[in-house]
């Protein structure tokens, strides 16, 4: 189970011991992929991530979301998230309903949750970020739900409009804040030391400038922003202001900040104060979370493309059904050996000993083929192609080939060529020792594949059915990142 569930945390365990057959979602023997790579990414994360999955809500969290759960934890797992946060489901269920609908990312800001802890009651705000996972034809079956607690900043906001003399307490400590006020014409008149820190203009820089200085002006008009937030100031009493800002020295950063209205006793409109806190790292953690989202699709989407065109082919080669799940199986393990031997390398890519290695110890066949040649790096596309060519070749010396009797062997050795623009390895595979080869009658799918997987990603494999054997020459692209070293025998060292 820890294959699905990975990790040594809280959450891991519990969901390594839970009973899924009770829930909607079932055995977790038959989840989609698409639920798997989400729920890693979930469980590796320190920051608070929910997954909430297909019309019966059923929820899973990682270790940092335990503290929204308060009480409910750890009954919540597996249970409905429409029932785990039933009193605000109002709110988040609707915003949930438009993304399984629209498949279209959606989040609410400053969310109020109330926390039962050992029988008492605490107040917390969080922003939640919902974002869809989708399988191959874009059917959202699951809410990818990145949380960021905002109680303390949301405080901070609250106390700042209980009084002014807690203002003027906040401005003389809070120097994570730049905190300064403006007159009516929009002009700074104080400054305090967190916008001198943020900004980069001294008080003295500052004061009497128009507050549009701290706006973007490249894709937006700062003197035009400044006044459509003073306007909603002075109308509705405060203006929020979450944007790229730009400093003194010309660099960007992104804030979150709130304008408010100043009025004296009388209730006097007397100016502005402007709040402002960086942001920025939030902002890149939500960009990066994005990327990563779409990366897992698009990697999802692959795989199960790659799957389905195996799937299809092998059946269209074999009559007998067990020969059918022995050959699909075969080369679905063969493709899952090529994805780990990825993960390991966080998809950079792979040698190409390493991927040799993993194919034929697949198989159990290793200890009859010896291989040599320098490290040579290919990217993560050329790997999982050339996994595949290697397994078909493997197959095919065990059941026909070289491999086939006691006394066959086979020889693997490449070498790294250098051209003016790019590299390149050629690999060859040569069968001796084995029952006499003729030229097959058909081409089937593990030739096919063999012969023309490697195209797609600039390489190509020759197959030559000689008496004494079967040779095959392969030629793949190296990543400009390759390291060409020593040729040496790396059965001892990739054992």
């Amino acid at each position: 189970m820890k294959k699905y569930f990975p990790g040594d945390s809280e959450m891991a365990q519990l969901m390594r011991e839970h009973d899924w057959t009770a829930t909607p979602l079932g055995p977790v023997n038959n989840w989609p992929q698409s639920l798997r790579s989400a729920l890693t990414i979930c469980l590796r994360s320190a920051s608070p991530i929910l997954i909430c999955w297909g019309n019966d809500y059923t929820l899973l969290y990682n270790d940092a979301s335990k503290a929204m759960m308060g009480d409910k934890h750890p009954e919540a797992l597996g249970d409905s998230a429409s029932r785990v946060f039933s009193k605000i489901w109002g709110i988040i269920g609707t915003r949930i309903g438009h993304v399984f609908s629209t498949g279209k990312a959606s989040g609410v800001d400053n969310q109020r949750i109330e926390l039962i802890r050992d029988g008492s009651s605490e107040e917390r705000y969080f922003n939640f970020m919902f974002n869809p996972i989708s399988n191959e034809d874009g059917t959202v079956d699951g809410i990818f739900t990145i949380a960021f607690e905002t109680t303390g900043h949301y405080r901070v906001e609250q106390r700042l409009r209980e009084s002014e003399r807690l203002f003027r307490a906040i401005v003389e400590s809070a120097t994570e804040f730049a905190i300064f006020t403006i007159d009516f014409n929009g002009r700074i008149n104080s400054w305090n030391t967190g916008a001198e820190r943020l900004l980069g203009w001294k008080d003295k820089e500052a004061i009497g400038q128009f507050v549009a200085i701290i706006y973007r002006d490249d894709d937006d008009n700062g003197s035009e922003i400044a006044e459509r937030e003073i306007q909603l100031a002075r109308e509705k009493g405060s203006a929020l202001d979450e944007r790229w800002h730009v400093r003194k020295d010309g660099s960007r950063f992104w804030a979150s900040g709130m304008m408010m209205s100043l009025t004296d006793d009388a209730g006097n409109l007397i100016g502005y104060v402007k709040i402002l806190q960086d942001h920025t790292e939030r902002k890149q953690a939500q960009e990066t979370q994005r990327i990563l989202l779409e990366e897992l699709n698009h990697r999802i989407n692959n795989m199960i493309a790659t799957i389905r065109g195996i799937a299809s082919q092998t059946l269209k080669e074999t009559t007998n059904p067990s020969d059918f799940v022995d050959n699909f199986n075969g080369r679905l393990n063969s493709l899952a050996h090529a994805h780990s031997l990825l993960t390991n390398s966080s998809w950079e890519g792979a040698y190409v000993g390493k991927i040799l290695h993993k194919q034929l110890a697949l198989q159990g066949i290793i200890d009859r083929i010896s291989y040599s040649g320098p490290h040579a790096f290919l990217s993560s596309k050329t790997t999982l192609h050339l996994a595949l060519v290697l397994y078909e070749l493997g197959t095919n010396a065990r059941k026909y080939g070289a491999l086939s009797n006691t006394k066959g062997r086979v020889n693997v050795n490449w070498e790294i060529i250098q051209n003016k623009n790019e590299s390149e390895v050629k690999l060859n595979w040569l069968e001796k020792g084995g029952p006499r080869v003729e030229i097959p009658n058909k081409s089937g799918f593990g030739r096919t594949l063999i012969e023309q997987s490697l195209r797609s990603v600039g390489g190509k494999a020759d197959l030559h059915f000689e008496p004494s054997g079967v040779r095959c020459e392969i030629t793949l692209p190296l990543l400009h990142k390759n390291r060409a070293m020593a040729s040496e025998q790396l059965n001892d060292d990739l054992g």
